[in-house]
């Protein structure tokens, strides 16, 4: 058995791939407070799979994400280069509101008193200027260890051009604390740009304890090591997350947008957006001609950055947790604040008080009263509606003109999202379709789509558990790039080939698999027009003059124009990878196992009449809105005018 486990805010789901029989088992259960290993346990037992059957585990987690967000991860200590202590306080020179003179910057990720010099100079061409001095490094050390720091940083200046300086701090550290987490900035960003490749190196440090832990006790869970999917949509071992943990800060989005990719394409959707609403949260991504948006960073805050490649998945505040409130205005607004699993919706019976989107959708009769999960997790519609009337009585609202008010206002966040990744990039939403899935996403996604104007909705088998489907299908995947800063004519020197092999070398490492049948090197590039402050990554696809035209038409795609000026190289990248052979197998398997019965009539106040409520597995026939159709982890709601037929195991809506 090869597994997906999606461990999330509320739910873990998880799903097991039979290889001999080509068959899928599907499991989701509630988390339960009692940690991932507990909610892993609960999940396979729910699945049917003893654990000495897994031959595979991989596995996604949102712990990087909330961790970071929340700053709550290890007490981190900073080493740098005289002259540079207050770098991570300065951050960058542009704020988030341009005209607030108001606005501070967000607190620094690591404090002053934490955030120690040393001497020791290299120059932009990786010199030594000044040598280090051994005995002030271990004293520094010393000085931090006596403030409690459990994980240092070293980020020293110009250490992408020689990363020696800081190679020597982490000798000298296991000396003088054997044990003490070290991140070296060059490990996890060796790129020019002192600040974003410090920042990357404190929020590394931050998450390195609590990911050692959070593996640790995953891994008795199963015989073989697991697996974890990273930001930037492949697989690494565990060995590589628990030193480089940054690289799972988007790891649970990352799954879904995979898989969403590849029901789109076996759809015929080139163009599509995917749209993962769960319990905390939605997030979603654009899918343009086949590819997939990537990004060079990831924002934990304004301005606190960890630059790493990533998909370009944005996330709002909203998911079926999601909290309604009355905010100092007096207008209602939903979310970002979540239920979580605990204490939960109101309608979960868990102690939950507050409404949420999903208390809303109860009312509104878009779920079924007989509860979620296949029934086993009961809903309690009286006290959904209970917490409704509590805040409706701040507006002076019923509860139904309240939950209904929710619904639109979550429909309008989600929306402006995804304008965010395609409207404000000169991409018009109207060409795509829209992929969606999570436990929440099918209830919204019709909605979602009429505010922006898209004419199809794709909801695809097992959806509320796609985001495991896709650590299926996920192929190990790892990178090293390198700063460079030559004119282009460099890429046919031998010493820049020389380089591209260092950095396949490098990459083989991290992956850690063995050299052979299967591996694949894709070697690519940073490039821009000299004098330029943003590069773009282009493949080394041919000679120079190919590798120009290829930038000048990425260019001139995404700007407008073409400059015709001299282009320089500022990185080289390359990434190996090895496929898994299953991912054709594990989504011809993936289908809806729904409750076939037939269809039955259900009171609907989000349509103010009772609708048919159809059977997803038994839908034979177009079903004609208004109209819900139905299986085991969720509902998809079909508004008026629409029409949802199943095409293969997939539900396509048709506004």
């Amino acid at each position: 058995m090869r597994l997906g486990v999606d461990i999330g805010g509320t739910f873990t789901d998880l799903v097991a791939y039979d290889a001999e029989r080509e068959l899928i088992s599907v499991s989701k259960v509630l988390n339960d407070g009692t940690g991932p290993e507990g909610g892993v346990r609960r999940a396979l037992a729910g699945a049917g799979v003893a654990q000495d059957a897994v031959a595979e585990l991989t596995h996604g987690t949102t712990l990087i994400t909330n961790l970071l967000i929340e700053r709550n991860g290890a007490t981190v200590g900073v080493l740098c280069t005289r002259g540079f202590r207050d770098l991570l306080e300065i951050q960058l020179s542009w704020r988030e509101r341009t005209f607030d003179l108001g606005y501070v910057k967000p607190a620094a990720l690591v404090p002053r008193p934490r955030r120690l010099e040393i001497g020791g100079r290299i120059d932009f061409r990786g010199r030594e200027v000044e040598p280090l001095d051994p005995a002030e490094v271990s004293a520094a050390i010393h000085a931090l260890l006596e403030q409690g720091v459990d994980s240092l940083a070293v980020a020293l200046y110009n250490a992408y051009a020689n990363p020696e300086h800081e190679r020597t701090v982490e000798r000298i550290a296991a000396d003088v604390a054997p044990g003490l987490p070290v991140t070296l900035s060059t490990a996890v960003d060796a790129r020019v740009g002192e600040y974003e490749r410090a920042s990357t190196a404190a929020l590394n440090a931050m998450a390195v304890p609590r990911m050692d832990r959070y593996v640790a006790e995953l891994d008795p869970l199963v015989e073989p090591p697991i697996r974890y999917m990273h930001s930037a949509g492949g697989v690494i071992h565990a060995r590589e997350a628990r030193t480089r943990p940054i690289q799972l800060a988007l790891s649970g989005p990352a799954a879904g947008v995979l898989a969403g990719r590849e029901v789109a394409a076996a759809l015929g959707y080139a163009n599509a957006i995917t749209m993962d609403m769960g319990g905390t949260s939605c997030d979603v991504c654009l899918i343009w001609d086949g590819e997939l948006a990537r990004r060079e960073e990831v924002a934990i805050e304004w301005g606190v950055i960890a630059r790493l490649p990533t998909l370009d998945v944005h996330t709002v505040g909203a998911g079926g947790g999601s909290i309604a409130w009355r905010d100092d205005g007096g207008a209602l607004r939903v979310g970002p604040r979540s239920a979580g699993a605990l204490p939960g919706p109101a309608c979960y019976g868990r102690g939950g008080t507050a409404p949420t989107v999903t208390d809303a959708n109860l009312a509104l009769g878009i779920l079924p009263g007989g509860g979620l999960l296949g029934g086993s997790l009961a809903l309690d519609t009286a006290a959904a509606t209970a917490a409704l009337e509590t805040l409706g009585a701040q507006f002076a609202t019923p509860a139904l003109e309240l939950a209904r008010g929710m619904h639109a206002i979550a429909n309008a966040n989600m929306a402006q999202t995804i304008r965010e990744i395609t409207v404000s990039q000169g991409i018009d939403p109207r060409d795509c379709a829209l992929v969606a899935f999570g436990g929440a996403g099918p209830q919204h996604a019709t909605g979602v789509a009429q505010e922006l104007g898209i004419g199809a909705v794709v909801i695809p088998a097992e959806g509320s558990v796609l985001s495991a489907v896709g650590l299926l299908t996920a192929e190990l995947q790892a990178g090293a790039v390198r700063s460079v800063l030559r004119p282009i004519a460099a890429i046919a020197d031998p010493a820049f080939a020389a380089l591209l092999a260092e950095l396949e070398r490098e990459a083989g490492e991290r992956l850690g698999e063995p050299a052979g049948d299967g591996l694949v090197a894709t070697r690519s590039a940073g490039l821009r027009y000299e004098g330029q402050s943003h590069e773009l990554t282009i493949p080394l696809d041919g000679g120079v003059d190919d590798v120009v035209e290829r930038f000048e038409d990425a260019h001139e795609r995404l700007y407008g124009t073409r400059l015709g000026h001299p282009v320089e190289i500022v990185d080289a990248r390359v990434e190996v990878r090895r496929a898994r052979g299953v991912r054709p197998a594990v989504l011809s398997a993936v289908r809806d196992t729904a409750d076939g019965a037939a269809a039955d009539e259900r009171d609907c106040p989000l349509f103010g009449e009772p609708v048919p409520v159809h059977r997803r597995a038994a839908l034979e026939e177009p079903a004609l809105g208004p109209c819900l159709v139905e299986e085991r982890n969720t509902v998809t709601v079909v508004p008026p005018g629409a029409s949802a037929r199943l095409v293969g195991a997939h539900l396509v809506v048709t506004l």
